[in-house]
């Protein structure tokens, strides 16, 4: 009985062990920076990692439209069902994942590619590309919320 009982216990640390693990992945969504000058376009790459198998996701697009303008973003079907509008000068502009399917989608990678344009009279210095989104806009495919860190 005291073998059952050490070797229940042991698997309870075990299992708590793998689960605070796990934990310690936080699933973020990142944009990356780069550098540029007035007049030029550059793509900015929109990645996931430690994707928990997210099928719905809606983030909010801010960005320094004193310095740049958005001019298009590419859904790199990551998420599948990704629905975006086409008026570029709104800003927040939505971005909307929302699959029908019930495929764990837990790849990472880029979810989208953001094209900006620096202004002719952007002043130099950093011009800001945030993401923000509500903590009840990310679901997985058990319709549970995903915690996620937003890196800008």
């Amino acid at each position: 009985m005291r073998k059952y009982i050490a070797r229940l216990l042991l698997s309870l640390v075990l299992l708590s062990i793998n689960i605070s693990g796990y934990a310690d992945k936080a699933c973020t969504v990142e944009i990356d920076a780069k550098q540029a000058v007035q007049g030029e376009c550059i793509e900015l790459l929109m990645n996931i990692n430690n994707n928990p198998g997210i099928i719905a996701a809606m983030f909010n697009l801010k960005y320094d439209n004193s310095r740049i303008k958005l001019m298009s973003v590419t859904d790199k079907g990551l998420l599948q069902g990704g629905t975006f509008g086409n008026d570029y000068n709104s800003v927040p502009y939505t971005m909307l994942w929302n699959s029908a399917s019930h495929k764990n989608f837990k790849d990472d990678g880029v979810l989208a590619v953001l094209k900006f344009r620096v202004l002719d009279n952007a002043e130099p210095g950093k011009a800001f590309v945030d993401l923000d989104y509500n903590k009840d806009d990310i679901y997985n495919v058990d319709l549970e919320n995903v915690p996620t860190d937003v890196k800008n």
